[in-house]
């Protein structure tokens, strides 16, 4: 189709602000009705490249398939004369702030999503899988994929449940050794976030509680496992295991300490306080575990 050698320039020729402004409105229509026959061809195109299957055009260009079909214009995307209305009602917010506050927490489940898919993708190439199959199943671009396996990546190996109920009490003992009330939080909260995560009971201190006398000596040893369970039902538990949250309750504990790493090393930016300090610490340590299944050496 052509078009003027320099319909800029004609325009800004014109004299009359108000002609220029209409003329560069309908320079400006005729522009998108050019170029959204452009993109409409080359979806159809590629619709027609991959079989007349949607999908898989939809996927390689990184939108829905409704989309697709919107743009080919084989999908209604408004409400029918009838009134009919395609989707979800939007939702109902009694102000601005409660919409503001809604989108904010939108936000903040998405940074997390993105948090747990960086290293679920590593580790689904990693295991085999090539980049193509990585998209088919969750519709990120290769370009994403390849980004985000690119260079030398560390593999988590598996964790015996010894070792994370060991670094329950590291974590304890780091913030009983604190050299400040920040750090000291920093490194209980952690403890106590990844006893829930693992189902361990802790006391105040954040660590295992003491067993019960009952529960130890010969007598104890010389019950059946079955005896032991149905006494250990009876005696007070000088602990809990700390709450966490349901969705997190469904990760493995090496997706939940991958996650639980992103979001203490966001948390921190470039502040370089106590709490900051402690908080990479923590993550270090995970990341350390995740990698070599044992607690780091820590020096002093």
């Amino acid at each position: 189709m052509p078009t003027p050698a320099d319909p800029a320039g004609a325009i800004s020729a014109i004299g009359d602000p108000a002609r220029r402004a209409r003329a560069a409105k309908a320079a400006a229509e005729d522009a998108s009705r050019l170029y959204g026959e452009l993109y409409r061809k080359a979806i159809k195109a590629l619709v027609e490249a991959h079989g007349g299957n949607r999908s898989k055009a939809a996927r390689e260009l990184g939108i829905s398939s409704q989309r697709v079909g919107q743009i080919l214009g084989e999908d209604d995307a408004s409400p029918s004369p009838a009134g009919a209305a395609y989707g979800e009602p939007a939702l109902y917010f009694g102000d601005e702030d409660a919409a503001d506050a809604a989108l904010r927490d939108w936000a903040l489940a998405n940074q997390e999503l993105i948090d747990r898919r960086d290293p679920l993708v590593r580790g689904a190439r990693m295991a085999g899988l090539s980049p193509r199959q990585i998209r088919e199943l969750t519709d990120l671009p290769l370009e994403t994929i390849e980004r985000l396996v690119a260079g030398d990546i560390a593999v988590a190996v598996e964790v015996e449940l010894e070792v994370w109920e060991a670094a329950v009490e590291h974590f304890a003992d780091l913030a009983d050794a604190a050299a400040t009330r920040e750090a000291a939080y920093a490194y209980r909260s952690t403890g106590r976030a990844l006893a829930g995560a693992i189902g361990m009971v802790v006391d105040g201190s954040g660590r295992a509680p003491a067993l019960d006398p009952a529960m130890r000596g010969p007598q104890w040893e010389a019950l059946s496992p079955q005896a032991k369970a149905e006494l250990a039902m009876t005696l007070p538990v000088g602990g809990d295991v700390p709450e966490t949250s349901g969705e997190h309750t469904l990760l493995s504990w090496d997706a939940w300490a991958a996650l639980y790493c992103a979001r203490l090393e966001r948390g921190t930016d470039a502040d370089t306080g106590p709490m900051a300090e402690a908080m990479r610490h923590c993550a270090a340590i995970l990341r350390h575990i995740r990698i070599h299944a044992a607690l780091p050496q820590e020096k002093g």
